[in-house]
């Protein structure tokens, strides 16, 4: 027997609705884990999964994170997704009738070959997205070798990476 089809607003309303800027460190899972309920299986099969473009695995986690505050053509949610040695942040934008427009990994922190990848991210009131992220290959984190990039929400709610050159140049 399949669950029924969660509404969109059923999906909207596990999130707590944040006004922007927003800041993503690598604690916030913490405070989402005191704050915010599990997903509910039939709402994570309808519109977190679809919206995750990595790997799933039976030991992967979601947690709700936060809608934020809209005055667009369209809806945008994060969430927290645990896996083997990874934990991200996806941003995901939807029609306002619940349709997945796009989604991005716009933080994680990663385990992967001896080398641990940790990234910071602030979401501004002009949806744009900014991310530092750095990786740590021994027990001193080198600042100079940080990886800076952006990604800008349109307003018809896709979602475009840019190089920390395009932002320079």
């Amino acid at each position: 027997m399949s669950l029924p089809r969660p509404t969109f607003e059923n999906f909207l309303e596990v999130f707590p609705e944040v006004e922007l800027p927003v800041t993503i460190t690598e604690s916030l899972h913490h405070d989402l884990e005191k704050a915010n309920l599990p997903f509910a299986q039939a709402i994570l099969l309808s519109y977190v999964q679809p919206a995750d473009m990595g790997e799933i695995d039976e030991y992967t986690e979601y947690l709700p994170g936060f809608k934020m505050t809209q005055e667009k053509g369209f809806r945008a949610v994060v969430f927290w997704k645990a896996g083997l040695m990874v934990y991200e942040y996806i941003l995901a934008t939807f029609t306002p009738k619940g349709e997945l427009i796009a989604s991005t990994v716009i933080s994680k922190v990663e385990a992967k070959e001896g080398v641990i990848t940790q990234s910071a991210t602030v979401i501004t009131p002009d949806w744009v997205v900014y991310v530092s992220e750095g990786k740590v290959a021994t027990e001193e984190f080198d600042a100079t070798k940080a990886v800076n990039y952006s990604y800008e929400v349109l307003p018809n709610g896709e979602i475009v990476r840019y190089s920390e050159d395009d932002f320079l140049s």
